[in-house]
């Protein structure tokens, strides 16, 4: 063991072994190898080949983490440690959705959806989608969380892991047409012997966020070896960081040159803007008076804000800069509040004129409007979780070997985004009499609004009340998931030469149950605050209150007193979700050798399988879209759905040794792979693959792989109803006239657009009719980058087909006498996936950009009837955007291109205590060469390569480079990691010649970690994440004003990408006996 004292020498392995990122752990090399040397004849299983082997080589890229990597972290989900390998991009976790750019943050993650999961952990190789990257646990798929049968990382049994196994190439004929990015295995402990007991706690530098977890695994023979059990149980403790806690956050708050208000959006995003022209979206309580009312006098309004100082002219009520919308600085006396305006003062350039400061969730921007920011979004999601896991298995006979294996997981998990947002179709119609002030129809107001309302043509007609409603706190979330899976099988030899067979049954059961809490019943605050007094001392019948329901404060928004607790209770909705997904499957796996060749023996593997998985979505109450007695504020309704897919399947699989013992041929083998799968919804598909590994000499391998493989839609993609997403939209909306669209000259409604006629008659067009001119405003009156997508599931999809080639080469030292140069290994892999026909659906920002002809080809004549046109959803009533149609198709192609590099080194370094020690250096690089997007068959492919923030796809860096060096002192190790992004272009640059958003610049993190043995039975490990505190980078940076159409973007970054959270501590402890 190269002087490693025999008492040191594991713990030294195991030390080392923790430090490596990727593939086997460099430190142990001589020890694997010892061990392949003196277990030549035992025969092992490859991911990625259902063949057994009697070699430790795969023809496809492979890499191994063992289970200690995964414990250096603070996080007590393990999705951390494997994301920070170059083939992962995004994927959802702890601090939000993964591939969902600037709107991925956890405090968005507030509605669950057939296809949305608070909470959960998933896995995304390559970035081309979770559903293509197949999980498996020991070999064998295990139960999906949603109807987009991903997998929740977060229910893998971590008490009883032993390593993880991911294949870079294309898997599917071997496991399923859905691995087309790849496959992760978690593989588990075997015939373990003893108790182990694991306690980890992580605290971030300024004391939030605890992460705390224990863990137990027990474990032996029984009956003189023919048996062995094991058992497992984990606690997951996990506490809250609030956005507004972290300086990068801090800064959205205060920051005027970002448009967005705050990395939040708060209740921006969530408003249903059908009919509100308020020139400050979210800003305390403010009325609109629209076009039946007429417009105030421009004199009464001079009058109303000369009160206060102003020149006549300050606030305008038409022509540029005009609102007809008014904020109010709220009293204790309701009718002392003062009115002020969200808009720049057009004649002294004050900024929101007469507004009093006094509202800690408005800041000023640098164009002099209001804005509306939200420190209420939690930026790491609250979690507690307990896991159970157990296996057995028995030798009936000495041929036959029974086995068993259950685990069940229950997590729960809290989200909390921003306050209910009652806007437009969401506001109130106040009744007003122009005599009294509105006393006489029981809604007296200020005078200040009281003379403003006078003024108008109808002085008598109700006025419409937009506030958010911050008395009802943040709107938060619980959402609690149960999930089991049981497992029972035999396995063991056929009798033919060595034949062997495993024959399995499994069922498992995804549970997800999401109450919403501080969530207001529409229908109920309308009808509360329309009464006399805004309700106040009203009591009426309430069944779900009891039959004496009352609000003794009423909601009156003048008010700066407290709303009393049964007015919150009256009108909060009380809904829920549930999901359920189960899983029932069963397979036949047979393989062994057939005969002998000259270069070896021939083998094979043969299998079937049948798979069904059963999905339902009910949404309760008003959240249900069915249910035409109410609906929620911020949330959109749903419908119930349910589905079912089944699939029967059988493969067949061939090692074929071509030549062996040559002048540079080593070994040369040949591995082919079909497997026909039959779906009662797609009908049958057929996926191949035909790899090969070519073994030069000891120490020179090539490998080299294809695979074809049609991927079925999945449960969501067909059943699912119209779910709302909130995604990007830098673009903006192309009718609005203001600074939407400055970064695009020529483009909507501009005047230097020369078909600026044909875009207005084609917004009209696709308004219903309302006439849009050249001073439309629309929904907002400065850059609003988001918008809705109405995401639908479609019955008629066909499977989409990805093809997949890798190419590449292992070297192992030539040196093997050398101490130096021994232990050196580096790997290099080409590879290419195409996906034609894939499953995705158009996003809001490009539906629109091709309907009004922004690459001057998709719709030349500005036709309301193209394509793209037809799925755009506007209000008749007001010519305000409302969503985007968007069905799931099978749209044209995904295609990435790259090459991954791994180097292992490690050479001898002086120790402690006598022993050996020494130095390992680990290298893990990616190059992307392509990610090219074809929206649409036949049409323009788009590169987005070298992009961020894009809602559909994650991150694609041209390359990243993870490295880790660590110290093998002997009785321990102490390692750094450093991972490197470089330089990245905004989202908009793959499709907009003109974009101008600035670069984000390269990002540098690095983690602190190590371990000691203390005793033979006790190991510590300790550790820093982010160890300099590295701050996030802002992402969609645009230079310039806000009125310039500029914005700071301060606080908004891609939490799939950069830490968020800064530098955090952990400590942890393991003890065996």
């Amino acid at each position: 063991m190269n002087g490693l004292s025999a008492s040191w020498a594991p713990r030294a392995l195991l030390s080392c072994s923790a430090l490596a990122l990727t593939i086997t752990a460099p430190c142990p090399a001589l020890a694997q190898a010892d061990d392949a040397q003196a277990q030549e004849t035992q025969a092992i299983v490859i991911t990625g080949s259902r063949i057994v082997r009697r070699d430790y080589t795969s023809s496809t890229p492979l890499t191994t983490v063992s289970s200690d990597t995964l414990q250096t972290s603070s996080d007590v989900s393990i999705d951390r440690s494997l994301k920070e390998l170059p083939q992962f991009t995004g994927g959802a976790g702890s601090t939000g959705r993964g591939g969902s750019g600037i709107t991925g943050f956890a405090a968005t993650d507030v509605q669950s959806t057939p296809t949305n999961s608070p909470g959960i952990a998933t896995l995304d190789l390559r970035g081309i989608g979770a559903n293509r990257t197949l999980v498996l646990l020991d070999g064998r798929r295990t139960q999906p969380a949603n109807a987009t049968l991903v997998v929740d990382i977060n229910t893998i049994p971590k008490a009883a892991l032993d390593s993880v196994e991911v294949i870079t190439g294309g898997a599917g004929a071997t496991y399923g047409a859905d691995a087309i990015a790849g496959v992760v295995n978690f593989k588990l402990k075997r015939d373990y012997s003893g108790v182990t007991i694991d306690t980890n706690m992580g605290i971030s530098e300024r004391g939030d966020g605890r992460q705390f977890e224990v863990s137990a695994l027990i474990g032996g023979n029984f009956d003189d070896g023919r048996g062995n059990a094991m058992f497992g149980v984990t606690y997951q403790d996990r506490n809250v960081i609030y956005q507004a806690d972290r300086p990068f956050f801090q800064q959205g708050y205060t920051d005027p040159g970002s448009s967005s208000g705050s990395v939040f959006f708060g209740s921006s995003y969530v408003v249903t803007p059908s009919t509100n022209t308020t020139g400050v979206p979210g800003v305390t309580a403010g009325f609109n008076f629209g076009p039946p009312a007429g417009a105030p006098s421009q004199a009464v309004v001079n009058d109303v804000f000369g009160r206060y100082g102003f020149a006549p002219g300050e606030v305008v009520v038409s022509g540029a800069g005009a609102t007809t919308s008014y904020f109010f600085n709220k009293a204790a006396n309701p009718l002392d509040a003062t009115v002020f305006s969200g808009v720049v003062g057009r004649v002294t350039g004050t900024a929101a004129p007469n507004y009093d400061g006094s509202d800690p969730n408005v800041k000023i921007l640098d164009n002099g409007n209001a804005s509306l920011v939200s420190k209420e979004g939690y930026l790491q999601l609250p979690l507690r979780r307990i896991s159970m896991f157990g296996n057995a298995h028995y030798d009936i006979t000495d041929d036959i070997t029974a086995y068993v294996q259950g685990k069940f997981d229950q997590n729960r998990v809290r989200t909390q985004s921003t306050y209910a947002p009652a806007f437009g179709q969401l506001g109130v119609g106040i009744t007003f009499d122009a005599a009294t002030c509105g006393a006489a129809v029981g809604h007296p107001v200020p005078q200040d609004l009281c003379d403003i309302l006078r003024s108008r043509a109808r002085p008598d007609a109700p006025w419409g009340l937009n506030q958010n409603l911050t008395f009802m706190g943040p709107e938060q979330t619980e959402t609690t998931t149960y999930n089991y899976e049981v497992v029972a099988g035999l396995r063991g030899n056929i009798g033919i030469r060595d034949w062997t067979f495993d024959v399995f049954g499994a069922h498992g059961k995804s549970s997800q149950v999401t109450r919403y809490e501080n969530f207001v019943d529409l229908d109920i605050y309308q009808t509360v605050i329309g009464l006399p007094n805004y309700g106040a001392n009203a009591t009426f019948l309430q069944p779900r209150l009891g039959l004496s329901a009352s609000c003794t404060s009423g909601l009156n928004p003048f008010s700066n007193a407290p709303v009393s607790q049964d007015c919150q209770d009256l009108i909060e909705a009380k809904i829920k979700a549930e999901t359920e997904v189960d899983q029932t499957q069963a397979e036949l796996n047979i393989q062994g050798g057939l005969f002998q060749l000259p270069a070896g023996e021939l083998r094979f593997a043969a299998g079937a399988a049948y798979r069904e998985n059963n999905f339902l979505y009910e949404p309760s109450g008003p959240l249900n879209a069915q249910n035409i007695n109410g609906a929620v504020i911020s949330l959109n309704g749903v419908s119930p759905t349910g589905g079912k897919i089944h699939v029967k399947e059988i493969y067949g699989e061939v090692l074929v040794p071509l030549l062996s013992d040559l002048p540079f041929i080593q070994a040369l083998n040949l591995n082919a792979g079909y497997r026909h799968s039959s779906y009662n919804t797609a009908g049958g598909v057929g996926t191949w693959k035909v790899t090969g590994d070519w073994d030069v000499n000891d120490w020179l391998r090539f490998r080299a792989g294809y695979q074809v493989a049609n991927r079925a839609p999945n449960v969501a993609e067909i059943f699912q109803p119209g779910i709302y997403t909130v995604v990007n939209w830098p673009g903006g909306d192309p009718c609005a006239t203001h600074a939407n669209n400055s970064a695009y000259p020529g483009y909507g409604n501009r005047a230097d657009n020369p078909d600026r006629a044909q875009v207005l008659a084609l917004c009209s067009a696709i308004s219903g009719g309302f006439p849009i001119g050249p001073d439309f405003v629309g929904n907002q009156p400065q850059l609003f980058p988001l918008g809705r997508d109405v995401t639908l599931g479609n019955p008629n999809l066909k499977s989409e087909e990805g093809r997949t080639f890798t190419a590449g080469m292992v070297i192992r030292s030539p040196w093997r006498d050398s101490p130096w140069l021994s232990r050196l290994t580096l790997s290099v892999d080409y590879y290419n996936i195409k996906i034609v026909g894939a499953v995705s659906t158009l996003s809001t920002d490009y539906v629109y950009r091709q309907c009004f002809n922004f690459d001057g080809t998709s719709n030349p004549t500005y036709d309301p009837g193209n394509t793209f046109c037809s799925g755009i959803i506007r209000d008749p009533a007001t010519g305000y955007w409302s969503a985007t149609q968007a069905f799931f198709e099978n749209l044209g192609m995904i295609h990435t291109a790259g090459f991954d590099a791994n180097l292992n080194w490690t050479v001898p370094a002086p120790g402690l205590f006598g022993d050996a020690g020494s130095l390992t250096a680990n290298v893990a690089f990616n190059y992307l060469d392509k990610f090219d997007v074809q929206n649409l068959p036949g049409g323009q492919v788009f590169s987005y390569r070298d992009t961020i923030g894009s809602n559909q796809y994650s991150a694609q860096f041209r390359w990243k480079l993870a490295t880790s060096v660590s110290y093998n002192f002997g009785p321990g190790s102490i390692g750094l990691n450093w991972r490197h992004l470089p330089k990245i272009r905004y989202f908009t640059y793959a499709t907009a010649t003109t974009a101008n958003e600035l670069p984000v610049p390269a990002y540098d993190i690095f983690d602190l970690s190590g371990r000691v043995a203390a005793t033979s039975m006790i190991e510590l490990r300790f550790g820093v994440d982010n160890l300099f505190d590295t701050q996030p980078h802002r992402v969609g940076v645009r230079p310039g004003t806000i009125l310039q159409g500029g914005s700071t973007q301060s606080g908004v970054t891609d939490p799939s990408t950069y830490d968020v959270l800064g530098r955090r501590f952990y400590l942890g402890a393991r003890l065996r006996f």
